[in-house]
């Protein structure tokens, strides 16, 4: 049960498997244009950005945290392409800069057939 474990000044952090933003564009030309990912948008079942939100934002609520309390990242960059963030490692360092003590780290691989 993850519930208890988090304190009540928890910081979660849910990181998601990176894609290149070239194969997001090409399964859904909308993603990364329209910011369908904060706006929860109806016609976003096949981009995979808005759906790692959908379920960040989903446990997010389960998990009973504000808004301010969490938010995603995208690992596993490779290559010179242009990947999806932001980027899980970035984050990490600026949560370390705001001196954030407690941090729930979420790893969620997810297997995407297209």
């Amino acid at each position: 049960m993850i519930l208890p474990l988090l304190k009540k000044d928890s910081f979660v952090l849910f990181s998601f498997h990176g894609l290149p933003e070239s194969q997001i564009k090409a399964n859904s030309p909308i993603c990364l244009t329209t910011n369908c990912c904060d706006r929860n948008l109806s016609n976003t079942e096949k981009c995979y950005k808005a759906q790692c939100t959908a379920t960040a934002r989903a446990l997010a609520e389960r998990l009973g945290l504000d808004k301010e309390k969490w938010k995603i990242s995208f690992q596993s960059r490779l290559g010179k392409a242009k990947w999806i963030g932001p980027y899980t490692d970035e984050v990490l360092q600026e949560l370390a800069q705001k001196k954030l003590l407690c941090i729930g780290y979420f790893a969620l691989a997810l297997s995407v057939t297209v």
